[in-house]
């Protein structure tokens, strides 16, 4: 520690620092120094942030004075603009009241802290600082009116008031890059009154500064955590400051790249650092923390809806009742939800998707949804009414309880601090009674979720060794070894960002930083001086590269520049190098067990077409049971318009029944059924989906169904007499001891008995019989149709079923059958391999058999047809079929560590 400052606090003076962090950072090296001096017991030093120094000030002041006004927090600051935003004259013309609110804030206090009179008669001024300077006078009056105090006024008010500043205080200020004038007013007020004032200077360590070039941000940051790492390991005792330029959008990755490096153990299931060797200086928005992400939720529940993935969320969060009971349970509720709802959901959606038993009663989890039964009588009560914040902060508490929020295990230390905080928050929230309107339920959790958006959170540890800060965090902090990163020429200095609501030219007459470019420079480079002279070893930073672009180191680390980075070039990955480093056995493992013969396996055409495309994914579904979830999104899937489509086709053949009478009707007496058909399966799924079927959107499907269905009925209206056998009706075959379930769309019956079998087609990709032969046929469906109908097939199509390209595309035994499909020797893919008809059938039993034969003896191999068949498949985490690409240890494609 800074010797003056040991000598300081020694002679009970009180230490003023302008953050939080450097304020904790002196409490702990002062406990050092008295630990190192054999004391096992000591006097707490007065070590404060500024804004805590004010605070207190206040507090003996108002307790002693027993004073009438009331210091407003920071959310009931921030409520009072949003509110006086949201009533002036130009809030509808405000992209975003929030934002403008708490910009305008931010303005109110540097105009505060750099004493900048809002605004001189003389100064232009345009509509936004027009319009700031209108919310100024609102907020000041309304303050006045009720007695508020404003923190940012705070400063003003003890210096211009004797009473409330303490007398002969010693004071002694650390760390401070620069004194505002509101700050200069109000020591000199004190030291007037005869407190003794104390600028302490930081005592200048640099003995060494040198700069490097990196490749890329990513290389930076992995080639400073490996430098840490090796003078902690060399130096246990040394502190070490890591500092990084726009250090909350790096964030994430600055976090997984040292905790990879660092703490590699980090990456093992269950285990757990009892003390991390690094912390980040900055936290995370409350609401972005499991626990508290969990309780917001369950407040949305009593919202009109939630999306289904939030529902989801809550289902299987481990911080609610019987969590762990019901865990496996609510996991398959969770699948079968996802594939029955719609992208939001609501108590009654809910309780109709049980009462149609889309999901089965066994798969409903009675702990949660008795939960969630309490959690709406709860609200029933309240819903509609309008409530002081007061009152809608003990009634979300009752619904938290309803859950045994925050869960029924013990907690750890970071989250019984997180729980700690948001009682802290809903205390606040309740407080905005004093300046809020009365609330109903959903603007409450609106203002609730504002709080926890807006509030920085960080759970505290023990002082770690090295500590990663961001510019504005790292003042007055000394270090052994410093690495700054982050300063190319585009970042460093930076440009020159004035305040949008506060005049030009009063931001470059006061001298504000961001008024102009050579402010900013010259803030610039006083820190970046300030950061080299805080630590005796200092390594500055750039990255070259930030993906195309090619970046240049920041003019003011020029004169520190050498010509490369002398580390040890070793910047891979942990989890690589023990990979690189191991000596690893290779073995092929291309097929799992064999299927005992006579045991029957169940399944559909995919399987066999799974098995086509890629043996692996057919064993992956099929035997596994491997799947992905589903992904609600707005509108509907393109499974469900597939599945509206061949409803619609289905009602309207079903009805028709052969071509005669589709022939016989007239324009009007067509278009009278296709409307009739159309309403009544809008209307069925109008039931299924009511999020999604809105007015507009109904009418826009009912219009693109009329359509479709009418380009269909003259699509086959050119065919040769038939009529229609069957519409979407199952069948069941039995290939090679395998069971298959399959539903055809439609097959028709012609003049002379034969048959036609149809598939529907709804998705963007074009159908090409010409891929239908082989060993591996893309389309399988078709051929498995074929050869399993009970009668002589004369063609098999599908059907493409898109607005202006509805046609067919298959395969006929002679010419003429139906339009636009051709016969074998047409067909330039096929010909050369197929005598004839007879011959194709034959192929394609052959190769069903070939195919069910394989899955049935485990061929499992991850060997897809070709390099779009990966393109949409979800197994790519399970056959690692990228990893065996890229890790360059095995010698064959199929290989397995």
């Amino acid at each position: 520690m800074n010797k003056e400052l040991s000598r300081l606090l020694a002679s009970h003076y009180t230490l003023i620092t302008p953050t939080t962090r450097l304020s904790r950072a002196l409490q702990y090296q002062y406990a050092l120094e008295q630990a190192r001096q054999g004391k096992t017991a000591w006097q707490s030093p007065d070590i404060l942030p500024w804004q805590g120094w004010l605070q207190r000030c206040w507090e003996r002041y108002a307790l002693g004075r027993q004073c009438d006004q009331m210091l407003l927090s920071s959310h009931q600051q921030q409520q009072l603009w949003a509110e006086n935003i949201s009533h002036s004259p130009v809030s509808d013309r405000l992209l975003n009241g929030g934002q403008a609110a708490r910009q305008a804030l931010v303005s109110w206090q540097i105009c505060q802290e750099w004493q900048i009179p809002v605004f001189p008669g003389d100064v232009y001024i345009d509509e936004d600082a027009y319009a700031f300077q209108q919310w100024c006078r609102e907020y000041q009056d309304r303050c006045q009116e009720h007695g508020w105090v404003d923190h940012a006024l705070l400063p003003d008010l003890l210096s211009g008031s004797g009473e409330m500043l303490p007398g002969n205080e010693k004071l002694a200020l650390a760390g401070f890059d620069e004194i505002t004038p509101q700050q200069r007013r109000l020591l000199e007020k004190l030291a007037a009154d005869g407190s003794d004032i104390r600028e302490v200077p930081l005592a200048e360590a640099n003995q060494r500064v040198v700069a490097y070039g990196l490749v890329d941000r990513r290389s930076e940051i992995s080639a400073a955590a490996h430098w840490a790492r090796e003078i902690l390991a060399a130096n246990p005792d040394h502190s070490i400051g890591i500092v990084v330029h726009n250090l909350n959008a790096l964030h994430s990755q600055i976090k997984n790249t040292f905790e990879d490096v660092m703490q590699p153990g980090a990456i093992l299931d269950g285990e757990v650092s009892a003390a991390k060797s690094f912390s980040i200086s900055l936290g995370r928005p409350l609401l972005e923390y499991p626990l508290i992400a969990d309780a917001w939720r369950i407040l949305s529940l009593g919202r009109l809806s939630i999306p289904t993935e939030e529902f989801s969320r809550v289902l299987r969060s481990p911080f609610i009742k019987s969590a762990s009971e019901e865990r496996p349970l609510r996991a398959l509720f969770d699948e079968v939800l996802r594939k029955y709802s719609e992208h939001s959901i609501t108590f009654n959606s809910l309780r109709q998707l049980l009462e149609r038993q889309d999901i089965h009663p066994t798969l409903v989890p009675g702990d949660f949804m008795a939960c969630c039964t309490s959690l709406e009588k709860t609200l029933q009560s309240h819903v509609g009414r309008r409530q002081s914040t007061a009152e809608w902060a003990r009634v979300f508490n009752e619904l938290l309880k309803v859950f045994a929020w925050p869960g029924e295990r013990p907690l750890d230390s970071r989250e019984y601090q997180t729980v700690n905080e948001w009682q802290s928050i809903l205390e606040q929230f309740a407080m905005l009674d004093v300046v809020s309107p009365r609330l109903g339920f959903q603007d409450a959790c609106t203002q609730m979720r504002r709080i926890l958006v807006n509030t920085r959170f960080q759970p505290e540890t023990h002082e770690a060794p090295v500590q990663i800060l961001g510019m504005n965090g790292a003042a007055g902090m000394q270090f052994d070894h410093l690495w700054v990163m982050g300063l190319h020429q585009e970042a460093w200095p930076g440009r020159a960002e004035p305040d949008v609501f506060i005049p030009l030219a009063l931001q470059r007459e006061f001298g504000l930083p961001g008024a102009s470019p050579e402010n900013r420079l010259s803030y610039a480079g006083k820190m970046l001086d300030r950061l080299i002279s805080s630590a005796g070893d200092v390594v500055l930073s750039y990255p070259a590269n930030d993906k195309d672009q090619v970046l240049q180191p920041s003019a003011l680390i020029r004169p520190y520049l050498a010509d490369e980075y002398d580390g040890d070039g070793q910047l891979e990955g942990y989890v690589r190098i023990q990979f690189l480093a191991g000596h690893t056995e290779t073995f092929t493992d291309q097929r799992a067990r064999a299927i005992p013969a006579g045991e029957q396996v169940r399944g559909g055409t995919a399987l066999f077409r799974d098995q086509a495309a890629c043996p692996f994914r057919a064993f992956a579904r099929h035997r596994l049971a491997a799947r992905r979830l589903e992904t609600r999104d707005i509108g509907l899937s393109a499974m469900d318009r597939g599945s509206i489509a061949h409803t619609v086709m289905e009602t309207f053949w079903l009805r028709m029944g052969s071509l005669k009478n589709l022939q016989e009707k007239t324009p009007s007496e067509l278009e009278d059924i296709i409307g009739q058909v159309v309403a009544e399966t809008v209307q069925r799924y109008q039931q299924k989906f009511p999020f999604t079927f809105t007015g507009r959107f109904t009418d826009l499907e009912t219009e693109r169904l009329k359509r479709l269905l009418t380009e269909l009925a003259e699509l086959e209206k050119q065919r040769q007499p038939f009529e229609v056998r069957q519409c979407e009706h199952w069948h069941s075959v039995t290939i090679n001891d395998i069971d298959i379930s399959t539903r055809i769309d439609r097959i028709d019956q012609l003049l002379d008995g034969r048959l036609v079998v149809i598939d529907y087609k709804t998705g963007a990709s074009d159908p090409k019989p010409g891929t239908w032969i082989g060993e591996r046929p893309d389309e399988p469906q078709l051929p498995l149709y074929a050869v399993s109908s009970e009668g002589a097939v004369a063609a098999v199509t599908f059907i493409k079923l898109r607005l202006g390209e509805v046609a067919c595309a298959g395969l006929a035994e002679e010419e003429g059958l139906l339009p636009g499909v051709k016969t074998i020797d047409k067909v330039s893919a096929i010909r050369d391999q197929v005598r004839d008809w007879p011959d194709l059938l034959r192929q394609w039993q052959v190769t069903l058999d070939k195919l069910a034969s394989d899955f049935r003896e485990g061929v499992a191999t991850v060997d897809p047809k070709e390099g779009k068949t990966c393109t949409y498949c979800d197994l790519h985490s399970f056959c690692r079929i990228h990893e065996l690409q890229t890790v360059p240890v095995s010698t064959g494609e199929d290989e397995s560590q």
